[in-house]
């Protein structure tokens, strides 16, 4: 309709500028529609994961009382993606890697194994090469050139891990 706001294009350009606060309150208005994508949410999920890292809020000005629910929210923005479009090899590996950045949890290695026996994400390869499996560069290296412009907090996260593993190289 004439005169509506596309918060998903909001969304992605709020993003685009490192606007965090502002990216994730257009994300989730996006994300109420009805044909909402997958990358909607999962944008929005790694906006909230990067957040809840007390570098990444205090670089960026994020008031402590959001900071704080951030976490939270990103594993239920994850539990909402998987209850209405269904479960992706990229959703399992953001609900595991979340776990094992903040709770420690282990067998990330062993998951990211199964999801890219799947062949469907580069994401688990990447993980891999990034956890010091260096058999995985070429995934690693094709990854980056899809996610290199950094448009969206999702990928200038993803853009960052590659970059610091293939500097080990």
């Amino acid at each position: 309709m004439k005169g509506e706001i596309d918060f998903k294009a909001l969304a992605l350009q709020l993003d685009a500028q490192r606007d965090p606060l502002v990216a994730a309150w257009a994300y989730e208005i996006a994300i109420t529609s009805d044909d909402a994508e997958s990358d909607a949410f999962l944008n929005l999920a790694l906006i909230y994961f990067q957040c809840a890292d007390f570098g990444y809020a205090t670089a960026n000005l994020i008031p402590d009382a959001f900071a704080n629910s951030c976490l939270t929210r990103a594993f239920e923005i994850l539990t909402i993606v998987k209850d209405r479009i269904g479960d992706s090899t990229e959703i399992e590996f953001w609900t595991s890697y979340f776990s094992s950045v903040y709770f420690e949890e282990k067998g990330i290695q062993d998951k990211c194994r199964q999801l890219a026996d799947k062949g469907d994400s580069l994401l688990p390869f990447t993980y891999l090469f990034v956890a010091g499996e260096s058999q995985y560069v070429s995934q690693a290296r094709e990854l980056l050139k899809i996610v290199r412009s950094g448009l969206t907090e999702r990928e200038r996260y993803i853009k960052s891990l590659i970059q610091g593993a293939l500097h080990r190289l």
